[in-house]
Protein backbone atom coordinates (compact mmCIF):
# COMPACT_ATOMS: atom_id res chain seq x y z
CA UNK A 1 0.00 0.00 0.00
CA UNK A 2 3.32 2.58 0.62
CA UNK A 3 3.55 2.99 -3.34
CA UNK A 4 -0.16 3.73 -3.61
CA UNK A 5 0.11 6.47 -0.75
CA UNK A 6 3.13 8.05 -1.99
CA UNK A 7 1.28 8.14 -5.56
CA UNK A 8 -1.17 10.59 -4.33
CA UNK A 9 1.40 13.02 -3.34
CA UNK A 10 2.66 14.61 -0.21
CA UNK A 11 5.03 12.37 0.83
CA UNK A 12 5.17 10.00 3.89
CA UNK A 13 3.78 12.13 6.83
CA UNK A 14 0.06 12.76 4.23
CA UNK A 15 0.35 9.47 3.64
CA UNK A 16 0.08 8.74 6.72
CA UNK A 17 -2.34 11.30 7.62
CA UNK A 18 -4.81 10.44 4.90
CA UNK A 19 -4.44 6.63 6.24
CA UNK A 20 -6.07 7.79 10.04
CA UNK A 21 -8.61 10.24 8.67
CA UNK A 22 -7.00 13.40 10.21
CA UNK A 23 -7.96 16.03 7.68
CA UNK A 24 -5.31 19.66 7.71
CA UNK A 25 -6.93 22.31 10.07
CA UNK A 26 -8.04 25.47 9.08
CA UNK A 27 -9.11 28.22 11.29
CA UNK A 28 -12.81 30.92 10.88
CA UNK A 29 -11.23 33.76 10.70
CA UNK A 30 -13.27 37.61 10.35
CA UNK A 31 -13.39 38.87 6.56
CA UNK A 32 -10.34 40.03 5.45
CA UNK A 33 -7.95 38.38 7.52
CA UNK A 34 -5.78 35.28 6.55
CA UNK A 35 -7.97 32.13 6.38
CA UNK A 36 -4.65 29.70 6.98
CA UNK A 37 -2.24 29.14 9.94
CA UNK A 38 0.18 27.89 6.97
CA UNK A 39 -0.20 31.10 4.49
CA UNK A 40 3.50 32.39 5.94
CA UNK A 41 4.29 34.38 2.96
CA UNK A 42 0.71 36.18 2.58
CA UNK A 43 1.55 36.96 6.27
CA UNK A 44 5.02 38.45 5.58
CA UNK A 45 3.16 40.25 2.39
CA UNK A 46 0.48 42.15 5.00
CA UNK A 47 3.18 43.36 7.44
CA UNK A 48 5.00 44.21 5.00
CA UNK A 49 2.78 46.45 3.16
CA UNK A 50 1.89 48.12 6.79
CA UNK A 51 5.07 48.97 7.31
CA UNK A 52 5.42 50.29 3.96
CA UNK A 53 2.17 52.67 5.15
CA UNK A 54 3.97 53.90 8.05
CA UNK A 55 7.04 54.46 6.30
CA UNK A 56 4.88 56.85 3.83
CA UNK A 57 3.54 59.24 6.92
CA UNK A 58 5.71 62.43 7.63
CA UNK A 59 7.10 62.35 10.69
CA UNK A 60 5.79 64.97 13.18
CA UNK A 61 7.80 68.10 13.18
CA UNK A 62 7.87 71.11 15.18
CA UNK A 63 9.05 74.63 13.73
CA UNK A 64 11.16 76.38 16.00
CA UNK A 65 11.11 80.65 15.21
CA UNK A 66 13.01 83.52 16.98
CA UNK A 67 10.51 86.55 17.46
CA UNK A 68 11.90 90.64 17.61
CA UNK A 69 9.17 92.83 18.38
CA UNK A 70 9.37 96.73 20.38
CA UNK A 71 9.35 96.39 23.57
CA UNK A 72 6.35 98.18 25.18
CA UNK A 73 6.97 101.21 26.96
CA UNK A 74 5.66 104.05 28.34
CA UNK A 75 4.51 106.70 26.25
CA UNK A 76 7.51 108.89 26.90
CA UNK A 77 9.99 106.47 26.76
CA UNK A 78 8.65 105.33 23.91
CA UNK A 79 9.38 108.78 21.81
CA UNK A 80 12.65 108.91 23.63
CA UNK A 81 13.69 105.11 22.86
CA UNK A 82 13.05 105.69 18.85
CA UNK A 83 16.82 107.28 18.28
CA UNK A 84 18.24 104.25 19.80
CA UNK A 85 15.99 102.17 17.87
CA UNK A 86 17.80 102.84 14.54
CA UNK A 87 21.15 103.00 15.66
CA UNK A 88 20.77 99.83 17.53
CA UNK A 89 17.54 97.36 17.98
CA UNK A 90 18.11 95.13 20.13
CA UNK A 91 18.07 97.50 23.12
CA UNK A 92 14.85 98.06 22.99
CA UNK A 93 13.36 95.34 21.18
CA UNK A 94 11.48 92.13 23.04
CA UNK A 95 12.29 88.53 22.32
CA UNK A 96 10.16 85.60 21.63
CA UNK A 97 9.61 82.17 20.75
CA UNK A 98 7.23 80.70 18.09
CA UNK A 99 6.12 77.40 18.32
CA UNK A 100 4.71 76.06 14.59
CA UNK A 101 2.32 73.06 16.01
CA UNK A 102 1.38 71.97 13.19
CA UNK A 103 -2.21 69.82 13.01
CA UNK A 104 -1.12 67.32 15.74
CA UNK A 105 -1.76 68.98 18.81
CA UNK A 106 -4.60 67.51 20.84
CA UNK A 107 -7.19 69.75 22.53
CA UNK A 108 -6.83 68.52 25.99
CA UNK A 109 -2.86 69.27 25.58
CA UNK A 110 -3.65 72.99 24.04
CA UNK A 111 -2.68 75.88 26.99
CA UNK A 112 -4.61 78.23 28.20
CA UNK A 113 -3.26 81.00 26.57
CA UNK A 114 -5.81 84.05 28.44
CA UNK A 115 -3.00 85.00 30.96
CA UNK A 116 -0.08 83.26 32.38
CA UNK A 117 0.89 79.92 31.01
CA UNK A 118 2.88 77.91 33.45
CA UNK A 119 -0.25 75.39 33.87
CA UNK A 120 -1.66 73.20 31.42
CA UNK A 121 -5.12 74.09 31.70
CA UNK A 122 -7.52 73.10 28.73
CA UNK A 123 -8.62 75.36 25.90
CA UNK A 124 -11.00 75.13 22.90
CA UNK A 125 -7.69 74.92 20.16
CA UNK A 126 -9.12 75.90 16.02
CA UNK A 127 -7.07 74.76 13.35
CA UNK A 128 -5.11 78.14 13.24
CA UNK A 129 -4.26 77.66 16.79
CA UNK A 130 -0.69 76.71 15.88
CA UNK A 131 1.45 79.31 15.91
CA UNK A 132 1.93 79.52 19.83
CA UNK A 133 4.44 82.34 21.12
CA UNK A 134 6.45 81.88 24.40
CA UNK A 135 7.91 84.63 26.33
CA UNK A 136 8.74 86.42 29.52
CA UNK A 137 8.23 90.11 30.14
CA UNK A 138 7.73 92.61 32.54
CA UNK A 139 3.47 92.25 34.45
CA UNK A 140 3.09 96.11 33.94
CA UNK A 141 5.60 96.56 30.94
CA UNK A 142 3.42 100.36 30.29
CA UNK A 143 3.56 101.39 33.91
CA UNK A 144 5.89 104.35 34.16
CA UNK A 145 7.49 103.32 37.63
CA UNK A 146 7.82 99.57 36.58
CA UNK A 147 10.04 101.23 33.70
CA UNK A 148 11.82 103.56 35.89
CA UNK A 149 12.83 100.50 38.19
CA UNK A 150 14.26 98.55 35.38
CA UNK A 151 16.27 101.33 34.35
CA UNK A 152 17.51 101.63 37.70
CA UNK A 153 18.89 98.11 37.40
CA UNK A 154 16.27 97.13 39.82
CA UNK A 155 14.01 94.05 38.85
CA UNK A 156 10.52 93.83 38.75
CA UNK A 157 7.60 91.24 38.43
CA UNK A 158 7.82 89.25 35.40
CA UNK A 159 5.28 87.06 33.71
CA UNK A 160 5.76 84.02 31.21
CA UNK A 161 2.63 84.39 28.98
CA UNK A 162 1.92 82.13 25.93
CA UNK A 163 -0.19 83.20 23.44
CA UNK A 164 -1.43 82.49 19.44
CA UNK A 165 -1.08 83.99 16.37
CA UNK A 166 -2.81 83.67 13.26
CA UNK A 167 0.12 83.82 10.67
CA UNK A 168 3.92 84.54 11.21
CA UNK A 169 5.40 87.91 11.48
CA UNK A 170 6.68 88.88 8.14
CA UNK A 171 9.86 90.78 9.42
CA UNK A 172 12.11 90.14 12.51
CA UNK A 173 10.96 86.60 12.71
CA UNK A 174 13.76 84.04 11.91
CA UNK A 175 13.86 80.11 11.35
CA UNK A 176 15.55 78.65 13.90
CA UNK A 177 15.45 74.63 13.21
CA UNK A 178 13.07 71.87 12.99
CA UNK A 179 12.40 69.41 15.69
CA UNK A 180 11.47 66.00 15.16
CA UNK A 181 8.58 65.52 18.00
CA UNK A 182 5.18 65.66 18.13
CA UNK A 183 3.13 69.07 19.49
CA UNK A 184 2.01 67.15 22.37
CA UNK A 185 5.49 66.84 23.70
CA UNK A 186 6.76 70.19 22.46
CA UNK A 187 3.75 71.37 24.83
CA UNK A 188 5.16 69.40 27.79
CA UNK A 189 8.30 70.54 27.37
CA UNK A 190 7.57 74.13 27.73
CA UNK A 191 5.11 73.74 30.27
CA UNK A 192 8.21 71.90 32.29
CA UNK A 193 10.53 74.78 31.39
CA UNK A 194 8.31 77.18 32.66
CA UNK A 195 7.41 75.32 35.73
CA UNK A 196 11.43 75.08 36.31
CA UNK A 197 12.02 78.69 35.72
CA UNK A 198 9.49 79.68 38.26
CA UNK A 199 10.67 77.42 40.44
CA UNK A 200 14.43 78.65 40.40
CA UNK A 201 13.34 81.96 41.98
CA UNK A 202 13.27 83.61 37.98
CA UNK A 203 9.73 85.10 38.41
CA UNK A 204 11.85 88.75 38.55
CA UNK A 205 12.60 90.16 35.34
CA UNK A 206 15.88 92.33 35.66
CA UNK A 207 17.36 93.82 32.27
CA UNK A 208 20.72 92.82 33.30
CA UNK A 209 20.93 89.38 33.84
CA UNK A 210 17.72 88.03 34.09
CA UNK A 211 15.21 89.02 31.13
CA UNK A 212 13.28 88.27 28.17
CA UNK A 213 16.89 87.04 26.08
CA UNK A 214 17.35 84.83 29.29
CA UNK A 215 14.32 82.75 28.77
CA UNK A 216 15.01 82.59 24.84
CA UNK A 217 17.87 81.42 25.34
CA UNK A 218 17.39 78.80 28.09
CA UNK A 219 14.09 77.39 26.03
CA UNK A 220 15.97 76.97 23.28
CA UNK A 221 18.43 74.88 24.68
CA UNK A 222 15.65 73.01 26.39
CA UNK A 223 14.11 72.26 22.85
CA UNK A 224 16.97 72.06 20.32
CA UNK A 225 19.81 72.26 22.10
CA UNK A 226 21.01 75.69 20.47
CA UNK A 227 21.35 78.49 23.16
CA UNK A 228 23.51 80.44 21.22
CA UNK A 229 21.15 80.89 18.17
CA UNK A 230 19.81 84.53 19.26
CA UNK A 231 23.67 85.30 20.02
CA UNK A 232 24.55 84.67 16.66
CA UNK A 233 21.72 86.03 15.18
CA UNK A 234 22.30 89.62 16.04
CA UNK A 235 26.04 89.52 15.23
CA UNK A 236 24.42 88.33 11.84
CA UNK A 237 22.40 91.77 12.11
CA UNK A 238 24.81 93.75 13.67
CA UNK A 239 27.11 92.54 10.74
CA UNK A 240 24.26 93.76 7.92
CA UNK A 241 23.93 97.01 9.35
CA UNK A 242 27.45 97.51 9.01
CA UNK A 243 27.36 96.98 5.43
CA UNK A 244 24.58 98.85 4.53
CA UNK A 245 22.45 95.46 3.86
CA UNK A 246 18.77 94.46 5.16
CA UNK A 247 17.84 92.30 8.00
CA UNK A 248 19.31 88.56 7.26
CA UNK A 249 16.74 86.38 5.60
CA UNK A 250 13.97 84.12 7.63
CA UNK A 251 16.22 81.00 7.05
CA UNK A 252 19.79 82.65 6.92
CA UNK A 253 20.99 80.40 10.22
CA UNK A 254 18.61 77.76 10.50
CA UNK A 255 20.03 74.51 10.88
CA UNK A 256 17.83 70.94 10.06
Amino acid sequence: SRPCSLALGGGPAAACRRAAGVRRRHHRAPHGSLRSYGNKSRKQGVACGTRAAHRSDPAPAVELYLMKVPLQLPALLDVASRPVARLFPPLVEHSAIILQLGSTLSHSSTPDCRGSSTGGGAAEASTTEQLLVCDFQPRHPTQVDVAVALLAGRSVAGVLQQRYLDELPSRRCWRVCTVHCTAEHALHQVQEHNRDWEASGRSRLSLVANNCNSYVDALLDKLCGDRGFRVRLEQQRLLCRVRGKAEPPRDALARG
